[in-house]
């Protein structure tokens, strides 16, 4: 039996021994659309169409079956770019952040005569500090163990 996915888009051919009257909830393998579907059972046959003529007709039909080594390729090569991407971006928020920190620090004299009630958000900044400074050695520390361990190995 072919059925159609709920967008429109797709159609799809359901072998005869997963058509269960009344009917089932069919998912498509392409938009991920959900839809409960009633199957109606026919005696009437399909016409008598060739089997390669038939199949060629599916092919159409179904591209998620018709997709070639080529989309693959390109798909593996969008998404190495996307987190090539994301990468970069994370790189210059972590970066902005660094450099609004400096100044901070740099203009904080300044910045708590003219605005007293920013010391305690100096004090804070001053211990988020000391915590990432102490998770950064403790990262340095288990990194080198590690590596120690792996050249021993060697």
């Amino acid at each position: 039996m072919i059925i159609e996915c709920k967008c429109k888009k797709y159609k799809f051919k359901i072998p005869d021994e997963e058509i269960i009257p009344p009917g089932r909830t069919l998912q498509c393998s392409i938009c991920n659309e959900e839809w409960y579907q009633e199957f109606k059972i026919n005696s009437v046959n399909t016409p008598n169409i060739k089997e390669d003529n038939q199949k060629d007709l599916l092919k159409e039909m179904n591209p998620s079956k018709n997709k070639s080594k080529l989309s693959n390729k390109k798909k593996a090569k969008e998404k190495k770019e996307k987190r090539s991407y994301l990468l970069i971006l994370t790189l210059i928020f972590f970066l902005l952040i660094f450099i609004i920190y400096k100044l901070a620090f740099h203009y904080k004299d300044l910045v708590i005569s003219s605005n007293p009630s920013l010391i305690n958000f100096y004090e804070s900044l001053e211990i988020i500090t000391e915590i990432l400074k102490a998770n950064i050695n403790f990262i340095k520390e288990i990194t080198l163990e590690a590596i120690k361990k792996i050249q021993n190995k060697i």
